[in-house]
């Protein structure tokens, strides 16, 4: 829940905070410590200076938002660039807001600003700036960077439909934070609070999540390819004063929920391995999801962990790189809380897994699934 929050006392909806051509607005949701999958605030951007003129492709510059008090992201969005990981970067959208009767035109690249690196249980979030600031806007044949009179605005923390509805019919460089696969990207910001020290009383620096951000310049190494954060090649800091404590949520102290078991089972047909298991909640899901497979004879042949669902949300997985699921003939899913699971196969046939008996049966009939016309 979004509590109003103004300014210096607790009890306000949103922060901002100015440096000489940056302001940071963010908006401060009520998160139950203790859980693992919490929803905090907006983070927004607006940019009235040229403060990343030395951006580039070729140079780009590195702006974190780092979490405080031991929180971790809940979820990844963009994952390294590995065997393991999907790299695919998310695109901000910006638009361009005036107070001219006549102003420049925006020319930002769609992949000005990205998202490059936002992974569960790190505690930063990483974006690039890739085009210099004094080409962002244009008029007449030149171009020019943002002014006070013409602001430039992006912002991480919100739904595909929000983003839609601010960038969309404006002067916008693109009508939606995307994916640079095309799909609308979902950047609402869930914490993981298990392990944090926020207090759940006291004054907002006592019970206040902080997002606090940095700059740096091109030097800056691995931060879409290093497995580990720490193996990342920090670049130099960059001379920005972005002021302190950029509140994105508050602790608070909730009851603890119960959550069942679910656990689905079905079979698996012969294949080569590739398709895509659909999970869904209809509820919530408490802490991560287990998937395990297994052959004809009820051996485990692997087993994964996937990150949790948000609430009423649903993901796919691709299953292709799954170890050994060529010879599966199960699959089982076990989760805490409401969970549902489909399976498409690559040749179109799909199926829905069922509630059964958690312990696999001591011998698996393959059977043949029906494929949906």
């Amino acid at each position: 829940m979004r509590k109003p929050y103004l300014g210096f006392l607790v009890l306000f909806s949103f922060s901002t905070f100015t440096t000489a051509g940056i302001d940071i607005i963010t908006t401060v949701e009520e998160m139950c410590i203790g859980r693992d999958f919490e929803k905090a605030g907006e983070l927004a951007v607006s940019i009235t200076d040229d403060d990343f003129a030395d951006a580039s492709p070729d140079t780009p510059l590195y702006l974190t938002w780092t979490l405080a008090k031991n929180t971790t992201l809940a979820e990844t969005l963009v994952d390294t660039a590995s065997e393991q990981g999907n790299h695919t970067p998310i695109n901000l959208a910006a638009r361009r807001v005036s107070t001219t009767d006549e102003p420049p035109r925006l020319s930002m690249r769609q992949d000005a600003v990205q998202i490059v690196r936002w992974r569960r249980g790190e505690h930063r979030i990483w974006l690039r700036i890739n085009q210099s600031s004094t080409e962002w806007l244009s008029h007449n044949g030149e171009t020019s960077a943002p002014s006070l009179d013409h602001q430039v605005f992006f912002e991480i923390g919100i739904d595909p439909a929000t983003s839609l509805e601010r960038n969309q019919n404006q002067n916008a460089n693109a009508d939606a934070n995307r994916f640079t696969s095309g799909q609308t990207a979902c950047t609402l910001l869930f914490v993981n609070l298990t392990a944090t020290s926020l207090q759940t009383e006291g004054q907002l620096s006592e019970t206040g999540l902080a997002a606090d951000p940095s700059l740096f310049d091109e030097t800056t190494q691995g931060v879409t390819t290093a497995l580990d954060p720490s193996e990342i090649q920090w670049g130099n800091p960059l001379g920005v004063w972005f002021g302190i404590d950029y509140y994105v949520g508050r602790g608070i102290l909730c009851e603890t929920l119960a959550f069942e078991e679910s656990v689905l089972s079905g079979p698996l047909p012969e294949s080569n391995g590739t398709g895509t298991l659909i999970l869904a909640s209809p509820g919530a899901v408490d802490g991560p999801i287990t998937v395990t497979w297994f052959d004809a004879n009820a051996a485990t042949l692997g087993s994964l962990e996937l990150a949790p669902l948000r609430p009423r949300g649903s993901v796919a997985h691709p299953m292709f790189n799954w170890p050994n699921l060529q010879e599966a003939a199960s699959l089982q899913v076990v989760a805490r809380g409401e969970l549902l699971a489909t399976i498409i196969m690559d040749d179109g046939r799909q199926w829905s897994l069922q509630s059964l008996d958690p312990r696999p049966p001591s011998r698996i009939v393959r059977p043949k699934p029906v494929m949906r016309r």
